[in-house]
């Protein structure tokens, strides 16, 4: 076996280790819901079941650089097995988040109960703002797990709200009955979605999705503004500190001689039209991989 193969079997084998000694409770959600389907087409006789082998991997979830033993040992709160896998700093980090969760629906209602599950915005400092115009219909009851039939007629946001916080009272949530678009900019102004860490759409209105997308344009120039920051700013820096101006290799050499080049720390300049062109086309290349419409300005 190569030395290749045997650093990433060590690797395998830590991950492995780490995530057996918790559990995650929107994988549990996702195995649970594959059994329950199973078990229903074993004693109704209706649809073929699974025949084969099912294999699930969400090793990308876990950080590139896994989280010490100090940092997932237990706390005796209800999140351990959650620390176990991803360590206590994340888990506080979910407990400050500030998301926006736009539709309480099918999928609003999962979405809603695994950040309650999984402690997001349970901290002091998080908060999930949902917003859906709708009210409960009988329609509903059937795949939207948090509603009950003395519920209809109420509205969705509400009552998936109080129903999240019944899972989990540490659960912030702030519930409103807005539609999402230009007639609600009032509410939902520049600050409101600046002041976000992320936004999730759980919708079947096709204009609401693609107002949200537009929004995060914004975001996708943010995203590559940093970029820019971090390689040719940052990274210099961190390479200028291990190997300074004066810095030798073997034979008392200097190590910016012959291919090595002195970099130049070049900080962001909204004047100069190449760090904005930078910007601006990644930017425009980011939203199109994800269906956001990109003002013409960017193309």
């Amino acid at each position: 076996m190569s030395n290749d193969s045997e650093r990433f079997n060590q690797q395998l084998i830590n991950i492995f280790s780490r995530v057996s000694g918790g559990s995650c409770s929107t994988v549990s959600a996702l195995a649970g819901g594959i059994i329950g389907q199973e078990l229903i087409k074993s004693v109704s006789f209706k649809f073929t079941q699974l025949n084969q082998l099912l294999y699930l991997d969400h090793s990308e979830v876990l950080l590139i650089s896994l989280p010490n033993e100090e940092d997932c040992k237990h706390h005796g709160c209800r999140y351990d097995a959650q620390i176990a896998i991803f360590g206590r700093q994340f888990q506080e980090r979910l407990g400050k988040m500030n998301y926006f969760l736009v539709g309480a629906g099918a999928l609003g209602c999962e979405a809603i109960k695994n950040y309650a599950l999984m402690g997001v915005a349970c901290d002091t400092n998080g908060l999930i703002t949902l917003t859906d115009m709708d009210n409960i219909e009988l329609s509903n009851i059937s795949r939207q797990f948090l509603f009950r039939p003395w519920y209809i007629q109420k509205h969705k946001s509400k009552t998936a709200s109080v129903a999240s916080q019944t899972i989990n009272p540490s659960f912030k949530v702030n519930s409103l009955m807005h539609k999402i678009g230009i007639e609600t900019e009032y509410i939902f102004n520049d600050s409101f979605w600046n002041s976000l860490d992320g936004v999730q759409t759980a919708l079947d209105n096709v204009p609401a999705r693609i107002y949200v997308d537009e929004k995060y344009i914004t975001g996708c120039i943010e995203w590559y503004r940093r970029l820019f920051e971090d390689n040719f700013v940052n990274r210099i820096k961190q390479l200028l500190h291990n190997y300074p101006s004066d810095a030798t290799i073997t034979g008392d050499v200097s190590f910016w001689s012959r291919k090595n080049k002195f970099p130049k720390i070049t900080p962001f300049n909204k004047d100069d039209i190449q760090h904005l062109q930078f910007v601006g086309h990644a930017a425009a290349i980011r939203a199109k991989n994800y269906a956001i419409n990109v003002p013409v300005e960017l193309n």
